[in-house]
C-alpha cells in the first residue's frame, strides 16, 4: 500500500497496522512525530480597497434591484420568459 504523504493521521495508521518480520513495530522518531503534527500555514488573503469600501458602505450596489425582484416575486408579477432563457443558454454553450 503506497502511503499518503504529509498526512499524520494515515501515518499512524500504518504504523498500527503494518509489523516488522521480527514482530516489533518500527519506533518513529520523536522529531518526525513533531514535524508531521504541525499545522500547515494560513493562507495569504488580501482584501481590496474597492472590497473594503463596498464592504462598509451602508447600501449595496445592487440592492434596488434585488428589492424590487423581491416583490415581483412576492405578489407574483415576476414571470420568466422561457425563450430568452433558452437563447442565452445557447449562445453561452
Amino acid at each position: 500500500m503506497k502511503p499518503i504523504q504529509g498526512n499524520p493521521a494515515f501515518a499512524a495508521y500504518q504504523r498500527m497496522s503494518v509489523t516488522r518480520v521480527g514482530g516489533a513495530p518500527g519506533a518513529t522518531p520523536a522529531a518526525q512525530t513533531v514535524e508531521a503534527a504541525r499545522p500547515l500555514p494560513a493562507a495569504d488573503v488580501q482584501i481590496s480597497s474597492r472590497a473594503r469600501e463596498l464592504a462598509q458602505s451602508e447600501q449595496r450596489p445592487d440592492t434596488p434591484k434585488i428589492e424590487a425582484l423581491k416583490q415581483k416575486l412576492e405578489d407574483g408579477s415576476f414571470k420568466i420568459d422561457l425563450r430568452k432563457v433558452a437563447e442565452k443558454m445557447i449562445d453561452h454553450s
